[in-house]
């Protein structure tokens, strides 16, 4: 009767473990499906997170508030990619507290801004909360939507 036992307990063990190498398959195959837009995006040429490729240079950014109380935010860029790409510049709005409390999109003019090209961007806001301020927070493909590796001219 031992022997019966025992054999029982080693078989419901070896089936007991048979479970989890198909739950850790099932969720890679959900995470790899939830993720593919990013994924795939290193494999395509030309896209900001694939290869590198994009770039842009931003040789000035302003964010002032106007006589008004709206906020107007302007600059310049430099495509300093090697194809032609439509750019928007993403300002972060903050609170008092230096929390972020909005976003501010502006396109980059003319879209698509060539290859070597300056372009200049410009979006009138909201006023900004009491003792707020706003920063640019990315340049953006809108091809791919994603942020681009943008750098800062120095003076």
């Amino acid at each position: 009767m031992d022997r019966v036992a025992c054999r029982r307990g080693a078989r419901r063990r070896v089936q007991g473990g048979s479970v989890s190498p198909l739950v850790i398959l099932i969720v890679v195959a959900i995470l790899v499906w939830w993720q593919w837009d990013r994924i795939s995006a290193f494999f395509r040429p030309g896209t900001s997170s694939g290869d590198g490729k994009v770039s842009v240079e931003v040789l000035d950014y302003r964010c002032e508030v106007q006589p008004s109380g709206q906020v107007r935010i302007d600059g310049y860029v430099r495509n300093t990619s090697a194809m032609p790409v439509g750019f928007k510049a993403v300002t972060a709005i903050y609170d008092s507290s230096d929390k972020r409390s909005d976003y501010l999109d502006a396109t980059v003019l003319p879209s698509p801004l060539p290859a070597g090209q300056e372009g200049t961007f410009r979006v009138n806001g909201s006023p900004l909360p009491d003792g707020g301020s706003c920063k640019l927070d990315s340049i953006v493909d809108t091809a791919t939507d994603r942020p681009v590796k943008a750098t800062r001219k120095r003076r």
